[in-house]
């Protein structure tokens, strides 16, 4: 186990207590190459660090097989909340999109980033996205968990 400072906030540890897992649709590949950083707790004086929803930052790093042509999207990440209540949950892509390849969607205590188009290998993207959990209403911000992932597209079509 090893532990890691991020912005002063955050604390990284080895991926195995979070639930942060992600997949391709022929076999699970379970996110033991991850990171997932959670904050630490605020100095009781510290208004920006009470104020910052912030609560974790994670690194994926996934591997798929060349796709020149997708028939049906293809799940890069899956992401399975623990909250008791029914969350609203917004996930969005915020950088490393820019040819339009990925969506993310949220539906009840889940969110998903897809490809959504096909892509011939050997290729890398970047991606960073944002989980937000809103109250029931979405008028109130409890949290934001910010995923870098790394898709690696292999030049053959098999993994």
């Amino acid at each position: 186990m090893f532990k890691l400072f991020y912005e002063n906030v955050l604390i990284c540890e080895q991926q195995q207590n979070f639930k942060i897992e992600f997949f391709y649709k022929r076999g699970n590949l379970l996110a033991k190459d991850g990171v997932v950083c959670d904050r630490v707790p605020c100095d009781s004086n510290s208004q920006d660090c009470i104020y910052n929803k912030t609560k974790s930052v994670a690194w994926q790093f996934v591997a798929l097989p060349s796709l020149p042509v997708l028939h049906d999207a293809v799940d890069v990440l899956n992401i399975k909340t623990n909250y008791a209540y029914l969350p609203t949950l917004f996930l969005t892509i915020i950088d490393g999109n820019d040819d339009k390849n990925f969506v993310a969607e949220a539906n009840g205590d889940t969110a998903v980033l897809k490809l959504v188009k096909g892509v011939a290998g050997p290729r890398e993207f970047k991606i960073t996205v944002k989980l937000e959990y809103w109250n029931y209403f979405g008028t109130i911000l409890i949290s934001v968990h910010f995923i870098h992932v790394h898709v690696d597209i292999s030049e053959w079509d098999y993994l």
